[in-house]
């Protein structure tokens, strides 16, 4: 799958999971979980297409920069949605699912180098 087809199937995963998060927490039950899900799918649709794009345009780069390339921004966006929408209370804890996803799709995204080929000898 395409990293920013992949990003964009991540931040819907992320906000359902988020969702949950708080919906536990403030006991609001399946309409609050619904009602947070549906209001943040676009933002994290979009979020997601932003952080895909990233991670299919740093495949190159080596792994350690390409983390801080991919969940830096995911943090921001997460940051500033929370702190818009009046979660700021919940930030820290949306962060745990936005890293686990921005860590998959860092993984899953990674150029893949070929083995070396083994050459054998034929002994003389």
């Amino acid at each position: 799958m395409d990293p920013i087809a992949r990003g964009a199937l991540l931040g819907i995963a992320n906000i359902h999971v988020i969702a949950l998060g708080i919906a536990v927490k403030e006991h609001a039950g399946a309409a609050g979980f619904a009602a947070m899900s549906l209001i943040g799918s676009l933002p994290a649709v979009i979020a997601g297409l932003l952080i895909g794009a990233i991670a299919d345009r740093t495949r190159r780069l080596p792994t350690s920069a390409r983390l801080v390339a991919i969940i830096v921004p995911a943090l921001l966006i997460v940051t500033a949605i929370g702190v818009v929408v009046g979660f700021d209370a919940y930030v820290t804890l949306a962060f745990v699912p936005t890293v686990v996803a921005a860590l998959y799709l860092e993984q899953s995204s990674r150029e893949s180098k070929p083995l070396p080929t083994a050459h054998a000898r034929v002994g003389s």
